[in-house]
């Protein structure tokens, strides 16, 4: 079959591959799938079929981007959509497949995304390479082993409805990425036989990096592929992970390779990050981290009173002291503004104030009490100039309060003297 055969054009339509077909939200209705595939006689067909399983592909062409660049059902499954006969457009003289078996689907998708000099018509900038890196993934060799109940192209990316990344509505859109990872993944039963754990979508939907993705939207922020990759997807191993945290965390990373707890953890083979902050859960670092309490991860390796133990508490105690500063700067600004006074320099001076606060969280990566405490002191005296600021605000306005009062009981006389002299003004003609 040549790619430049009409009827048998080599499938940018990856969309009609097998699979599970993770649906979008609720759309317009679609124009007739005549309107879309022309003189192919396989959707119009189709899409007269009661039974859902052979008319609910017909769906989504008017959005699929394969079926939008011109490619038709029988790239993909083979036969003659030529005609309307089913005997015809079945047989096995068309070349007529079907529904394609797991195992063939990552070499039916191979044979466009896999040339250069094929995809350049369509799009230039996507690479070439999802093949190669496909049998590398985790997913891939369980595929090789013959197992079909893995992840394969049509897994990810549905069977017709796929849609470029950058898509909303596409599943393969960063903050889809999760809800479509966990279809298998999140699913007990699926997974049933895989020693895998099915809650890593509860937990990261509930950390840090979930809340900001999920609920807030930022694209900033990771989803399960900017840790495990994408088509050559494996779970980081306990030296890689940070590696992989690094990437977005680079200063947390690179004061932590300098730190005294480097070496250790490289000699028992711990994870750096997850140890203390946890992978699929990661939660927002608070100060109680430090305080050697019950839930502060440093007394899993630390003893009361050795080294490290009075150095978390310390940088307990600092880091204390500066989130009260906080607070009562906050507070006192709020005050202020409230009672209509100008405390803008306020504002931004407990701007510099965070930021130096922030500098400080990430400096305990180092576990360097002298530089810990220096940065905390500069913050200290940050958090001094709002404080005055709100001070000053407070001052000012009790002084213009008592100012008005005074001016008030000095004019009470004269409006005395001027009612007076009002009621004793001589009648009008």
């Amino acid at each position: 079959m040549s790619r430049n055969d009409a009827a048998f054009r080599v499938p940018l339509l990856a969309a009609l591959l097998a699979g599970w077909n993770i649906a979008a939200g609720s759309q317009s209705p679609p124009p007739p799938p005549a309107q879309i595939l022309g003189p192919d006689q396989c959707a119009p067909c189709h899409a007269a079929q009661t039974d859902d399983r052979l008319s609910s592909p017909t769906r989504w062409l008017a959005y699929d981007r394969h079926a939008l660049a011109g490619l038709g059902c029988a790239d993909c499954h083979g036969g003659d959509p030529r005609t309307a006969d089913p005997q015809q457009a079945h047989g096995a003289s068309a070349g007529f497949v079907g529904r394609p078996d797991p195992l063939q689907i990552p070499d039916l998708c191979a044979r466009c995304h896999s040339s250069p000099q094929f995809m350049i018509t369509y799009n230039p900038s996507l690479g070439v390479d999802q093949y190669e890196k496909y049998w590398t993934s985790r997913h891939g060799q369980l595929l090789k082993m013959g197992m079909r109940k893995v992840a394969q192209c049509a897994s990810c990316h549905t069977a017709h409805n796929i849609r470029g990344a950058s898509d909303p509505s596409s599943t393969v859109y960063r903050v889809n990425v999760p809800r479509t990872c966990a279809h298998c993944h999140g699913d007990p039963v699926y997974m049933a036989g895989y020693p895998i754990p099915t809650d890593q979508y509860v937990k990261y939907a509930a950390s840090v990096h979930g809340q900001a993705l999920l609920q807030h939207e930022d694209l900033a922020a990771p989803a399960c592929n900017n840790c495990h990759g994408n088509h050559g997807a494996v779970p980081p191993g306990a030296d890689s992970l940070a590696h992989v945290c690094g990437l977005c965390h680079a200063m947390n990373a690179q004061l932590f390779e300098k730190s005294p707890h480097a070496k250790p953890f490289a000699t028992q083979g711990l994870p750096q990050c997850v140890v203390c902050h946890r992978h699929h859960a990661i939660a927002k670092p608070t100060p109680e981290i430090f305080d050697m309490g019950a839930d502060s991860v440093c007394i899993a390796c630390h003893r009361q009173n050795d080294a490290g133990w009075q150095t978390g508490k310390k940088m307990y105690a600092l880091i204390s002291g500066l989130s009260g500063l906080n607070e009562q700067a906050e507070r006192a600004l709020d005050q202020a503004q409230t009672l209509g006074m100008d405390v803008s320099d306020g504002r931004f001076a407990l701007m510099d104030f965070r930021k130096s606060f922030l500098e400080l969280r990430t400096l305990s990566h180092s576990f360097d009490l002298s530089v810990f405490s220096a940065k905390a002191e500069e913050a200290k005296g940050q958090a001094a100039q709002p404080l005055q600021t709100a001070k000053d605000a407070l001052r000012e306005f009790h002084f213009r309060r008592q100012g008005l009062l005074v001016s008030l009981l000095l004019s009470l006389p004269v409006l005395a003297l001027l009612y007076w002299k009002i009621r004793h003004l001589p009648p009008r003609g």
